[in-house]
């Protein structure tokens, strides 16, 4: 073995070879990581694209069962008639109970035909107060109290951005309400509040499902409203409150684009901190839903996958080059051994059993290794015959010069 490292052939062969393996391989590897990085990349941040539209989808749905309750409202009074009613204490108190106390804070109707500050014209019931009624203090019948100018132009369910309910229920809300039409009639809005913070809470649970529960802490998620306000985000100093609507959205990171396009992804660099958005439309509302989430993270499936795949690339680059200096050796005992050959040859010490198993090879080997020992048997026959040459030429020689010596 230490010949064959020794030998400048074998050494020719495993390097040459080796690198022309080694090169190949390594630009293979190379290719392969960045068009399967970039193919899993795409794929994580579509996985995370279709979790973010499915939390959207259950956000809206779960707007769609608060509606029922003022849907259930406005049945009643559809079936009452067009008058206004003042037996709701009862209806609307078991409503309110019936639900879990997370589910909806509060549930009212207010008529059109009554003002503000008449008795009965706004029936409500709420967690606080319940099982007294709720006593509202401003004119609903205003522009600026979307809950309900809001369902009576638009003449379908509506849903609020979240707003300070300063002077009736006095927390952070949203509500959902629905105008109450009959024979044709609008008669008022039916309505249901949900506390904000509530609303935070189920927010605070998203994240991306890939990750599991275990990273939800190093995930931010929050809503963005119709109006481009911050709605619901982990720092309660961009949240609506009283006398402030929330902050501008569009001054956050990625905030210009999650508010051009309704669903997408991007990369942005916050504190000096990569992070991936991934945002979706809740569809009743019109809110952005929006994941925050640390790059490293995000990607972090996509990176495993690429690192395991360096790892396989880097056994077989270790494999082939075994592999090439075996193949080597193989090439070059053969040399070797016929190199040595030669060295005996010139020695006069040649045994064909110098070749060992060479000469019975099919291959190329086998014919050379074949013509070398016809080539030194005949050397060493013409040797032979020289030195017979030799011998018989000296005895001539000396059997001419004995003649000579006679004769004179």
């Amino acid at each position: 073995m230490l010949q064959f490292i020794r030998s400048r052939i074998s050494r020719t062969l495993q390097v040459s070879v080796g690198l022309a393996a080694a090169f190949a391989l390594a630009v293979t590897i190379f290719a392969d990581y960045w068009i399967s990085r970039d193919e899993l990349v795409r794929q994580a941040n579509e996985r995370a694209s279709i979790d973010t539209r499915l939390w959207a989808e259950k956000i809206d749905s779960f707007l769609k069962r608060v509606h029922m309750l003022p849907m259930a409202v406005a049945a009643r009074q559809q079936a009452l008639g067009e008058q206004p009613t003042e037996d709701w204490k009862q209806f609307l108190g078991e409503l309110l109970e019936s639900q879990p106390k997370q589910f909806v804070y509060g549930v009212y109707i207010a008529y059109e035909a009554k003002k503000w500050d008449d008795s009965f014209s706004m029936p409500w019931v709420d967690r606080d107060r319940y099982p007294e009624m709720t006593i509202v203090n401003y004119d609903y019948h205003e522009e600026k109290q979307n809950w309900y100018y809001g369902a009576k132009t638009k003449r379908k369910p509506h849903i609020t951005s979240p707003y300070f309910d300063d002077g009736g229920s006095n927390i952070n809300m949203i509500s959902a309400t629905v105008p109450v039409i009959v024979n044709g009639k609008f008669i008022g809005v039916a309505g249901a509040d949900l506390a904000l913070e509530r609303v935070q809470e189920m927010v605070n649970d998203i994240g991306l499902q890939s990750l599991g529960k275990t990273q939800l802490e190093k995930q931010d998620a929050y809503l963005i409203g119709p109006t481009g306000k911050i709605a619901v985000h982990p720092d309660k100093k961009l949240m609506p409150r009283k006398e402030f609507e929330g902050a501008d959205a569009s001054a956050l990171p990625g905030g210009k684009a999650v508010a051009e396009q309704p669903a997408g992804s991007m990369r942005i660099v916050d504190q000096g901190n990569a992070f991936r958005l991934y945002w979706a439309t809740v569809e009743g509302p019109g809110w952005k839903l929006v994941l925050k989430v640390p790059e490293s993270l995000a990607l972090e499936p996509a990176l495993k996958m690429t690192g395991l795949n360096i790892a396989t690339g880097s056994i077989g680059l270790v494999f082939t080059g075994l592999l090439v200096a075996f193949i080597a050796s193989r090439l070059a005992t053969p040399v070797q051994q016929l190199r040595d050959a030669a060295a005996a040859l010139q020695q006069g010490e040649f045994q064909a059993a110098t070749l060992g198993n060479l000469s019975r090879r099919s291959d190329e080997i086998g014919e050379l290794s074949q013509n070398f020992v016809s080539m030194a048997e005949k050397i060493r026959a013409r040797e032979k015959q020289l030195a017979d040459w030799n011998r018989n030429l000296e005895s001539t020689v000396q059997q001419r010069t004995a003649q000579d010596r006679k004769s004179t």
